[in-house]
């Protein structure tokens, strides 16, 4: 299965860093107690493949660059990433692809590269969505935030 997640840079996505909480028994700086929130804050958009043999590697994405469509799926999630780490990981074929219901995951190009490559996808049709099952995007997202939230963000996307 695949997910993808957005990480902004003010670190509001990280639950301890979105309240302050003051007794009042020691002082704090203003600086400390009250902080400026950017309305259209800076986002990361970060794509891993994962199953029981691991993961692939990450896609990471400026907001800048736009929102992830069927091209930019097919392109960079599928062709780069999700491809080569099936075919390595699971040479017997025992596998089936999992993607959520986002409308890019099943667009035309992708299932076209899905369908040359082979790969087998679990039908649209077939699909529950995912908070059904669990709270896959809670449990992405978790994962990212404890993995990156030491990271230097900007130092991430200056490599790709």
């Amino acid at each position: 299965m695949d997910d993808e997640t957005y990480i902004d840079f003010n670190g509001y996505n990280f639950a301890g860093n979105k309240y302050y909480y003051d007794s009042g028994h020691f002082p704090v700086e203003d600086k400390v107690k009250y902080k400026e929130k950017t309305k259209f804050p800076q986002k990361l958009l970060v794509w891993v493949a994962i199953s029981k043999k691991g993961r692939s590697s990450f896609l990471f994405r400026p907001q800048k660059e736009g929102a992830i469509n069927g091209q930019v799926y097919a392109k960079e999630c599928m062709r780069k990433r999700l491809i080569p780490w099936i075919k390595k990981h699971y040479p017997d074929g025992k596998y089936i692809f999992w993607p959520d219901l986002a409308s890019s995951h099943y667009a035309n190009p992708v299932l076209k590269v899905l369908a040359d490559e082979k790969i087998k996808i679990l039908d649209k049709n077939r699909t529950l969505p995912m908070f059904l099952c669990f709270d896959q995007s809670r449990l992405f997202g978790l994962i990212i935030s404890i993995k990156y939230s030491r990271m230097d963000l900007n130092q991430k996307i200056s490599k790709n």
